[in-house]
């Protein structure tokens, strides 16, 4: 069983997160049917998964207790995550707009 407080078990859900995002999107704009509505539904789930991949960094021990390669891997992750959270923000608010009126 994994334990919760491992670092490498939450540096692997994070990154599982951020990949089921990656997942999330690549469905909602095969699901979309033209009007931007489910790129915009994909817009506000990429923003939750960014809160929350930043809020469980947050909550990682102090970087002192923590392996200097994982502190790295820590870093990209949240560099990830700011990512997931701006794109997002885009996609939430202009989703419709930007992928409504584009003919694919």
């Amino acid at each position: 069983m994994c334990n919760i407080n491992n670092d490498k078990f939450k540096y692997t859900y994070n990154l599982i997160n951020l990949i089921a995002g990656i997942i999330w999107l690549i469905i909602s704009f095969n699901l979309d049917n033209g009007d931007g509505t489910f790129i915009q539904r994909a817009g506000s789930i990429f923003v939750y998964i960014g809160v929350y991949i930043e809020f469980n960094i947050h909550m990682f021990p102090n970087n002192k207790t923590i392996k200097q390669d994982m502190v790295n891997k820590y870093i990209i992750i949240k560099y990830f995550a700011h990512l997931y959270i701006a794109l997002g923000t885009l996609l939430w608010g202009y989703g419709d707009l930007i992928f409504g009126t584009v003919k694919w």
